[in-house]
Parts: structure tokens; C-alpha cells; sequence
């Protein structure tokens, strides 16, 4: 065998070959009996040699039923994970083999994350439309970032210890500006500003640097109306532009902008459920574009192949991330040379977008590479970061909990105190309520580097786009 030979179990080997997929091999008879794509290549490669190949290849000799030959693969993958899962729960109790539950939790992860993509195409048709919802049901108040959709920017909004005393906007600025100076002469765009505290803390630190009063041309862009009325209201003291507009196609003129913001929104954006066997035909040249009658599936086809994205690793079908990709290719036009784009939002990297159940919408999350893929193809250079690295967030200052927070925040309501929603720390806390924390002796704070105040910082990705010239 060659050197692509990753498992011997006596006369039976297994290699992954990219062209076709997982191979399954016996040396005596000198032939494949098992080819794995797509969908089951992702699972056994996944698995990581959780059974032996004897012990599988037996399980599909025993198996007798009519199923298609590669369902039968399937429906025998997937116990074998679910068994990593119990198996894993059961070594939670064995402190002598601490090396076993990491094991298992790969397993236990990817299985989680292959049903909710599963279940995110099957409930696809039964989500509410994401533009009505943005244009008909927000009423506006800043509490939608506490009740409906708690943001990393929201519960950051203040000065923090976690970014150095900053808040999130003016830390923002600061990198952005280390990146690509800002000036009066500058054209910024922020979509999507919200309540608009991001847009007032940014240009309140833009002054503090620049000495100057005079702003950089300032727009903020959003598909709802209460949230513009908001960002101006916020922004009162400043002399913005302010545009109700959908964010996959702006109004604005090609090449005048030098910076876009889209700050915790892309996952808001156009989503399309494509069928796996439709867009491979497509791409094989078996079908022609114009018989695909869903125009959202069309687009994420031409998409898909301008890009070439590789979709074989997907289930029968997946969602594709349709407008956080127009637009990209809507700021390739809008951009000036030179000019820069930062994107920030919860995703993965490898897998497909799954869907996010809100209060009163569903939101998709974003997959980063593909965006990358076609940020590239449009010609434009890219970087990726994580979030808290991008940010500089201190990982270990401890901050409040979501449920701890949310028991706070009720229980001071009644006696008519109003505690604003932010990512606490002890300390923090001292000072907002110093007369009422003390009766509050059982609050949970954790470190940053777990989930807290409804946030993993490590699923959110940063990504810089830049439009050729100097950046």
C-alpha cells in the first residue's frame, strides 16, 4: 500500500484519497470493497477508528436489509458515535483514564453539530421571513439586545477590565485604525448599528485620538426603521447620515466607501436550503442553471462554482449562506481601492451554517470559509481571527452569567431598579449596585474562556476583507 495507508487490521486498510474519497481495502483479494463520499467519508473520518474495519465490515454483512448500500454505511456510523457518546458519559466517572472523555467528546461534538444541521434543513420552509421580521416586528428599544438577542457588543458597550477599561466600540476603533488610518476624510459605513451605542462609543475615541471635532463621513445603514430612530438618537451630538436599506444590495456608489462595518449582523442575512444531488449535477454540467426554479438556490449555485466550493462533505441537503455572500460581492463594488471591510459574527469553519432559534426569528450561523473562498475569487485579500484574540479580551477576568444575570436583573426590577445589561465582574457590580449586592451572596461569575452572559467568545470569528491597493 502507499504511503496514504492510515489503518491495518490484519489484511483490511482504510486511507482517505481526496479524488475518491474514504477507501476501504483487502490486501488478499486485492480490490476496494467499501468507497465512502460525501456525507459517510465525513462520519468514519470523524469517528477516527472508534471500531475496527473487521468489526464493520461485519456489520454490514449482517445487516439484511433492501436499504441502499450507502444508507446502510450510514445507519451504521452513527450508532457507533452515538455509542462514543454513552461510552463518554460513563467515563466522566473514571479519573484513572482522564485521556478517554477528550476522546469521545470529538465524537460527541460532531454528532451535535451534524443534527443540528439536519434539523436546521428540515425546519427551513417553517422559519418566519428574516426581512419582514427586521422591517415589521423590532420596536426599537435596547432591550431587543437583552431579551431577543443578546450581543457580544450590547453586554460590552461600557468601559470593561476584560478590554483594558475600554468598551467594545472604542477598543474597535482602535483596531480598526492600527489597521487603516481614519480621518476626516474617510468614509465610513456601519451596518446594521442597532441601538446605535457601538457607533457612538467608536466616534467619541475617534475625537479622543484625532484631537479634531471634525468626523469622518459617518452612515449608518439598517433595514429597520426603529433601530436607525435609535442609532440617531444615540448619536445625537453627531452629525451622521442615516439610510433604511437592505444590506445585500446598499445604495451606495461603487467605489466610495473607504470602511464598512457589519458588526454581530451577517448571520441576519438571506439564507437558501440547496439540495446536495441538484447542485452536483449543476456543477458536473448535467443541468443547466435555468432549469433550477428557486431563484435563491439558483444564485447560491452560480455562487458555489464561482467559488469552488467543495460541497461533497454535505448532508442530501444544507443551508448556504446566500447573503452574507452578495454581500461581499456588494462591497467589492462599494469599496474604494485601499478600502477595508470587517465582519464580525458567530460560525464555523469546517460543516454548514445551522440554525439559531431567536425570539420571534431564526438566525444562521456563518461559515467562514466559505466567505473567505469567495472573498478571493472576487480578488480581494483576507485575514481571520478570533474574536477575543482580534479584540485583545482578557481571558481570564471573570464576568457574570447569563442565568445569574438575568435572576439579578429580575429580582432588582421589582424594587424598581433598573440594572443595565452588561457582562459584570465582581468588582463591577460593587460599584453599579453597592447598597443591594451584598444581599446576593450565590451569583456565578466565569472566565471568558467559557460561555458567559449567553456568549462563547470562541465560536465568533473575525474577518478583514481588503480591496486591493494599500491596505
Amino acid at each position: 500500500m502507499d504511503k496514504q495507508l492510515l489503518k491495518r487490521n490484519e489484511c483490511i486498510v482504510w486511507y482517505n484519497r481526496p479524488q475518491d474519497g474514504v477507501i476501504f481495502t483487502c490486501l488478499k483479494e486485492k480490490k476496494d470493497f467499501i468507497s465512502l463520499r460525501g456525507i459517510q467519508a465525513r462520519l468514519w473520518t470523524q469517528l477516527s477508528k472508534a471500531c475496527s474495519i473487521g468489526e464493520l465490515r461485519g456489520l454490514i454483512r449482517k445487516n439484511k436489509t433492501h436499504m441502499k448500500y450507502s444508507h446502510k454505511i450510514e445507519n451504521i456510523i452513527k450508532p457507533l458515535i452515538r455509542k462514543g457518546i454513552l461510552e463518554y458519559h460513563i467515563s466522566q466517572r473514571d479519573k484513572k483514564n482522564p485521556a478517554f472523555p477528550q476522546k469521545y467528546q470529538k465524537y460527541n461534538e460532531f454528532y451535535l453539530n451534524l443534527s443540528r444541521e439536519l434539523n436546521s434543513v428540515k425546519n427551513f420552509n417553517k422559519n418566519p421571513n428574516l426581512n419582514l421580521y427586521h422591517k415589521n416586528s423590532i420596536h426599537g428599544s435596547h432591550r431587543h439586545f437583552e431579551k431577543n438577542e443578546v450581543t457580544v457588543s450590547h453586554v460590552y458597550r461600557e468601559a470593561h477590565p476584560a478590554l483594558g477599561g475600554m468598551s467594545y466600540g472604542a477598543r474597535l476603533f482602535r483596531k480598526l485604525n492600527s489597521i487603516k488610518k481614519i480621518n476626516p476624510q474617510s468614509t465610513v459605513v456601519e451596518v446594521g448599528g442597532g441601538t446605535g451605542f457601538l457607533t457612538r462609543s467608536f466616534l467619541e475615541e475617534y475625537k479622543r485620538n484625532n484631537h479634531t471635532k471634525d468626523l469622518p463621513r459617518y452612515a449608518c445603514c439598517d433595514l429597520s426603521f426603529k433601530f436607525l430612530e435609535n442609532q440617531r438618537d444615540a448619536n445625537e451630538r453627531h452629525h451622521l447620515s442615516y439610510c433604511q436599506a437592505n444590506a445585500e444590495c446598499m445604495p451606495f456608489k461603487n467605489n466610495s466607501l473607504d470602511l464598512i462595518i457589519a458588526n454581530e449582523n451577517i448571520a441576519d442575512f438571506t439564507a437558501a436550503k440547496v439540495n446536495k444531488k441538484e447542485a452536483l449535477d449543476f456543477l458536473g454540467g448535467k443541468i443547466e442553471l435555468s432549469a433550477i426554479k428557486d431563484p435563491s438556490v439558483r444564485r447560491s449555485l452560480y455562487w458555489i462554482k464561482f467559488a469552488s466550493l467543495d460541497i461533497n462533505d454535505a448532508t442530501p441537503e444544507f443551508i448556504f449562506n446566500l447573503g452574507a455572500v452578495e454581500f461581499i460581492s456588494r462591497v467589492k463594488k462599494i469599496l474604494k481601492r485601499g478600502g477595508l471591510v470587517f465582519i464580525t459574527e458567530y460560525g464555523i469553519m469546517n460543516g454548514y451554517p445551522t440554525a439559531v432559534y431567536l425570539r420571534g426569528h431564526v438566525e444562521y450561523s456563518i461559515q467562514f470559509n466559505h466567505l473567505i473562498r469567495v472573498a478571493k475569487a472576487l480578488g480581494m485579500r483576507v485575514e481571520i481571527h478570533n474574536l477575543a484574540e482580534f479584540f485583545g479580551f482578557k481571558k481570564n477576568i471573570a464576568v457574570i452569567d447569563h442565568c445569574s444575570l438575568g435572576f439579578l436583573y429580575n429580582m432588582l426590577k421589582k424594587d424598581k431598579i433598573d440594572l443595565p445589561f452588561l457582562a459584570y465582574t465582581k468588582e463591577m457590580l460593587r460599584q453599579k449596585i453597592p447598597k443591594q449586592v451584598r444581599y446576593f451572596n450565590n451569583l456565578k461569575f466565569v472566565e471568558l474562556t467559557q460561555k458567559s452572559v449567553c456568549h462563547n467568545l470562541n465560536k465568533f470569528h473575525v474577518l478583514l476583507i481588503f480591496k486591493g491597493g494599500e491596505t
